[in-house]
């Protein structure tokens, strides 16, 4: 069995990082980034804050020699790190040409495009980047024809074969994968495992193309796109090209395309705009705007949080039907809004109920199509731009409406910086299990142009989920005549899916009650579905007899054994489990007992800021199975304000006094993250 450590594909990787050039040509930049990958698997930070080098690094991990290795490439880190913008680091690839990077002198990358190499080559298997779009065609397939189609596409747009193999200068004829499947059960878990096959930027090119032969007849087509070639907008001029292009094969014609502009020369010509002078004032006004917003989004976790953000995602899908659709596009024209602000507005109310908070940011790409090329060009070119949701006060809809509608002009006069520029002007708290600030994602596309029953085909879209996440909670809503369709991708390193299957169809009630009702407070609107409503009666019906039980510590132990894994109490940016609470409490009681600690014994408990959040149901009598005091006897009563100042972050430790009335052997115990 080949560990991490030891995987031979691991060195190979080393090797090529190595021979990426630097600026002037040599392999310092590779070697740079390869010592970053090593400190990464170390564990061991790196970020750049006011031109110094900070490092944050696990006790002993940093040895004499790697903190020379650091030392002596200061200025190299740094250069990365700027670079790469406040959550990665590595080489710029528009000057990392050769066989190493999906760049070089004549084929310069945006920031945008650099931030995403960088991202790969430090997570190397994530497809948190991959584009997915599956359809089952029904009809006659000209698997030839298509092929051709497809090379032209790869022909015209040179990023779609930035990293391609050519053979006497034409593609390779592996632009299109045929396969055959003999069990139609298994199209699924076939396009599935297509879909989570990373990208290796180093050799692949950015579009994969597979076409399967289904038993019985019917294809299915799945296009594979890495996020760093293409964005919304560029998908649907593959699509468009794609079958423009067959049907003139079909015909035995020539598709009647324009010549398309070089998306390379576009990026070249982009660089040269956006530099830090010119967008000074634009970042200046990003950055007031978003002045004060550090806290993260706080979504119901359903899994403790792991301390790094790992891109491990899933994807829910959802519809939105025409007679929901008519009313809130009437209700956008009636207050000079699009179909856009209205539908992000919904999601804001959502957000806001689901998570308590009345400010907060949230992240929306635009198509940053600053020239008419642009427009015919496949390419990266969207940046993401980042709101305030402001909903202090308890809005009318409309009047969040309002709010979101200023927002969005205003955020679009002001053109967006790279989102890595923003990072680094408000630098938020390093907090390496989220993304950086903002936690929640909105996405609005319109494919009523799409054109996809061509040459005697119909082509049905099918959801294929790629695994991966951009981060915590991401709505993409896509608009078709005759209605939305919906997708939810979530970080499930956190959240389970029928968690966000619930929050689907909450979305969906909230639509239907806030266009019956627009003038309504935003926490007024009805954000239950029927499902929901009647299963919160259910619970809420307590006439039938209590459980046979010694206390709240069974119930408590029950529950564990069921749902280890399950969030059970959430504090101060850190969850428990179920068993990680259980095997804690158990740890206190055996201490309270080696202590002397039995019936009739009071015992003091601190209401310090970093225990769980479980500890506050000490004040209603439940805290007997979470200090596990129930099964030595005593008693428990939270401490005063004074005992909480005093409380310390280990187990245990007594206070200056303790109340009146409570045994001095132990005066003020609480479990902390040591777990000591």
């Amino acid at each position: 069995m080949i560990t991490p450590e030891h995987d031979p594909r691991n060195e190979r990787r080393e090797r090529e990082l190595a021979e990426v050039p630097s600026r002037d040509g040599g392999p310092r930049a590779g070697a740079v980034l390869a010592l970053l990958r090593q400190l990464r698997e170390q564990g061991i930070e790196l970020r750049s804050i006011g031109g110094r080098l900070r490092v944050s690094a696990p006790p002993g991990a940093v040895s004499a020699a790697l903190r020379d290795r650091i030392a002596a490439s200061r200025d190299e880190l740094l250069q990365l790190l700027s670079e790469a913008g406040a959550t990665e680091a590595g080489p710029r690839t528009d000057r990392a040409g050769g066989a190493g990077a999906a760049g070089g002198p004549d084929r310069p990358l945006t920031e945008r495009q650099r931030r995403l190499w960088l991202l790969q080559q430090v997570q190397p298997g994530s497809t948190a980047y991959n584009v997915v779009y599956a359809f089952r065609i029904a009809g006659p397939i000209d698997s030839g024809a298509l092929r051709r189609s497809l090379v032209r596409l790869v022909e015209r747009h040179e990023i779609l074969r930035a990293t391609f193999p050519e053979l006497d200068g034409e593609p390779d004829g592996l632009v299109l994968e045929v396969r055959e499947l003999a069990d139609p059960d298994g199209l699924h878990e076939l396009l599935t495992a297509e879909a989570r096959r990373p990208f290796d930027l180093h050799r692949d090119t950015p579009l994969r193309a597979l076409l399967v032969d289904l038993p019985g007849g019917g294809h299915a087509l799945m296009l594979t796109v890495h996020h760093i070639a293409c964005d919304g907008w560029s998908m649907e001029i593959l699509l468009d090209e794609l079958m423009a292009g067959y049907e003139a094969e079909v015909r035995g014609a020539e598709p009647d395309l324009q010549p398309p502009p070089s998306s390379f020369e576009l990026a070249r010509r982009e660089e040269a705009r956006v530099t830090r002078q010119a967008l000074a004032p634009a970042l200046a006004f990003h950055r007031e705007r978003l002045a004060g917003l550090s806290e993260p989004l706080a979504l119901p976790e359903d899994l403790p949080r792991p301390a790094r953000f790992g891109h491990r995602g899933g994807t829910v899908r959802f519809e939105i039907g025409a007679d929901l659709l008519a009313p809130l596009v009437a209700l956008g024209h009636a207050r000079s809004a699009t179909l856009y602000m209205v539908t992000l507005a919904a999601f804001e109310t959502l957000l806001g109920r689901i998570t308590g908070q009345t400010g907060f940011a949230i992240g929306t790409p635009v198509a940053n199509r600053w020239h008419p090329d642009a427009e015919r060009a496949i390419g990266f070119f969207a940046e993401t731009i980042v709101l305030h949701a402001d909903l202090r006060d308890d809005p009318a809809f409309t009047e969040l409406l309002a709010r979101v509608r200023e927002a969005c002009l205003a955020a679009h006069e002001h053109r967006p910086p790279p989102l890595q520029w923003l990072v680094e002007a408000l630098d938020p708290p390093r907090d390496r299990s989220r993304t950086p600030l903002f936690q929640a994602l909105f996405t609005f596309h319109d494919a009523r142009a799409r054109r996809l029953h061509r040459a005697g085909t119909r082509w049905t879209r099918l959801d294929v989920d790629a695994g991966g996440c951009k981060t915590d909670l991401t709505l993409l809503l896509e608009r078709h005549e005759d209605g939305l369709v919906g997708w939810i991708e979530y970080n499930a390193e956190i959240l389970l899916a029928p968690s966000i299957e619930r929050l689907a169809k909450n979305f969906v009630t909230l639509l239907r009650d806030l266009v019956a009702d627009p003038g309504r407070r935003v926490s007024r609107l009805d954000v239950l579905h029927p499902d929901e409503r009647r299963a919160q009666a259910a619970l809420n019906a307590t006439s039938g007899p209590l459980p046979d039980v010694g206390g709240f510590h069974e119930l408590f132990e029950r529950q564990a054994a069921r749902t280890p894994e399950r969030v059970a109490a959430t504090s101060g940016g850190r969850s428990w489990s179920y068993a990680e609470l259980d095997r804690r409490a158990g740890r206190l009681a055996r201490r309270l007992a080696r202590e002397g600690i039995g019936p009739g014994s009071r015992v003091g408990i601190a209401r310090a800021a970093r225990l769980p959040g479980a500890w506050g149901a000490a004040r209603h009598g439940l805290v007997s199975r979470f200090a596990n005091v129930s099964d030595v006897g005593a008693s428990r009563r939270p401490a005063g304000k004074a005992r909480e100042r005093s409380a310390s972050p280990r187990l245990p430790r007594a206070s200056a006094t303790p109340p009146a009335g409570m045994d001095r052997r132990l005066r003020v115990t609480e479990i902390c993250e040591t777990g000591h």
